[in-house]
């Protein structure tokens, strides 16, 4: 029986190259089409979403709308789909040391909600002229408002020189800002400062501070301040009791000295201490 001829492998080598491109082809033609369609949708996004309203929540107390508006950079008619919600959190945290807490939702097709939580322990200065002057923890103006109901380390003894906003805080008497700028510090590195709710530093010879609604503490003097500061660190967590009412000594360095107070008379001491120059 005669042996059939087998196709030359040059034959095949070309039908399975042209089977081959033929594959290549069609994928490539569904790539495109995939990418037309992407292209599509995007152009469709871009041309008809466009933002129309920023609404901002929460109690504000410390910034404004506007602050909140002005920290997130967004602009009206830009495309909802050039921002990301959490790049513009990051932003407004950055911006804005007393927002705690913010988050931002996108609702196409035109609106950006942003809802902010505000810090606890605000830095303010009382006024009877203008009613509060809100402070950053460095001491640079942040806003006047008329009432403030927050939680809020009050400052009395500084009269100030300047109330616009971004101005440094500034007082008449230098020694004023120094001793409450060292104050603070210290408050701060002894873990007592978010428990203070007054200090006063109109007498250079007898600073004040007000601890939890229930502690009057006497510090005296700048000198050996942080040996006081931590001091009363000492006291108020370790030695006396948790709803216990009290004169705190502390104006001799390396010594504290308590005597027990009803509420009254601590009320009575503390309208003394939260006097409005």
């Amino acid at each position: 029986m005669a042996k059939q001829k087998s196709k030359p492998k040059k034959e095949n080598n070309k039908k399975k190259g042209r089977i081959a491109l033929q594959f290549i082809l069609r994928r490539i033609a569904a790539v495109l089409v995939f990418l037309l369609v992407i292209a599509a949708i995007v152009a469709t996004f871009t041309l008809f979403f466009h933002l129309k309203t920023i609404d901002v929540k929460g109690t504000l107390e410390i910034y404004s709308k506007q602050d909140i508006m002005d920290a997130a950079e967004l602009k009206y008619n830009q495309s909802m789909f050039t921002f990301s919600a959490r790049s513009i959190e990051k932003r407004i945290e950055g911006k804005l040391p007393y927002v705690s807490k913010v988050s931002v939702k996108r609702t196409l097709p035109s609106k950006v909600t942003i809802t902010v939580l505000e810090a606890d322990n605000a830095l303010v200065v009382p006024n009877n002229l203008y009613g509060y002057l809100v402070l950053s923890r460095d001491l640079h103006i942040i806003r006047r408002t008329e009432g403030y109901t927050g939680k809020a380390l009050e400052i009395y003894g500084i009269s100030p020189k300047e109330t616009a906003p971004g101005k440094e805080l500034m007082d008449e008497d230098e020694l004023h800002i120094e001793h409450l700028e060292m104050l603070l510090d210290l408050m701060e590195k002894y873990h007592v400062l978010s428990g203070a709710t007054a200090v006063n530093v109109s007498d250079k010879l007898n600073l004040e501070v007000i601890y939890g609604e229930r502690i009057y503490a006497v510090l005296g003097t700048s000198s050996y301040l942080e040996r006081k500061v931590r001091m009363l660190e000492e006291m108020v967590t370790n030695q006396l009791e948790p709803d216990e009412y009290g004169r705190l000594d502390l104006s001799v360095s390396g010594k504290a000295t308590f005597a027990s107070l009803s509420e009254e008379d601590f009320k009575e001491i503390k309208k003394k201490v939260c006097t409005i120059q």
